[in-house]
């Protein structure tokens, strides 16, 4: 019995071991290309093709709100971060799309419930006051959405998928299975003025299943072994 009990742990253990080991990444950007978009009083935007970024492309847009110098909010990649920033007594929206030069995304399903976009802060202004919004459209038209208000540079840089809104179009239904664009959009309209921000990068992970779980599947695992041992004997 006790060679049994050992032979169903260590079968666990390599299991837990092979799953872990196996969980991985999609990356959407690691800002390696250098881009840059600035609004000195009207909106701009800037398309860069990059075979390193998910669907290929990245396009960067601006919006200046509040009155403030020449280049007013910028939003940039350089030295391997994406950098938004508003000069002193300007507002403004930075918009990150990612949607293939409209030829789509394809399957970002990765693991459904538990798969969640990772957002690797680089800097943050403490003091900072703005809006995160993070919209999806799948190929049928259907749109799912995320809002937050930041303050105060507290907030979780996982966003799961079931923490996205679905905000109809299409069938109703989204299809992480088959996205066509990604929105990442930052806003201090009416909030912070001369604020500073940077990303590392943008990733989509998936939650391996949890321990507990994993130790019951392999488990049973090695008593469906054992089991087809003793029926050949």
């Amino acid at each position: 019995m006790r060679t049994t009990t050992m032979g169903i742990a260590a079968v666990a253990a390599l299991g837990f071991s092979a799953v872990q080991a196996s969980a991985a990444t999609i990356l959407i950007d690691d800002f390696n290309t250098d881009q840059y978009v600035s609004d000195p009083g009207v909106s701009n935007s800037s398309q860069l093709a990059d075979a390193a970024v998910l669907g290929g492309y990245r396009e960067l847009a601006v919006t200046n709100i509040a009155p403030g110098s020449q280049n007013a909010t910028s939003f940039q990649t350089f030295g391997g971060d994406l950098k938004f920033s508003n000069d002193t007594g300007a507002t403004g929206i930075g918009t990150l799309t990612y949607d293939g030069a409209g030829a789509g995304l394809g399957d970002l399903s990765f693991g459904g419930d538990n798969a969640f976009i990772f957002f690797d802060v680089a800097s943050f202004d403490n003091d900072a006051n703005v809006d995160i919004t993070v919209n999806g459209y799948d190929s049928d038209g259907t749109m799912v959405s995320f809002m937050e208000n930041v303050a105060g540079g507290t907030f979780s840089p996982k966003l799961y998928y079931t923490e996205f809104t679905n905000n109809g179009g299409g069938d109703g239904i989204f299809n992480f299975a088959d996205v066509a664009s990604l929105e990442f959009i930052v806003s201090t309209d009416g909030l912070s003025e001369d604020i500073d921000g940077a990303l590392a990068s943008l990733s989509i992970t998936s939650v391996p299943l949890p321990a507990s779980s994993l130790l019951l599947l392999a488990g049973l695992g090695g008593l469906g072994a054992m089991r087809r041992r003793k029926k050949a004997a």
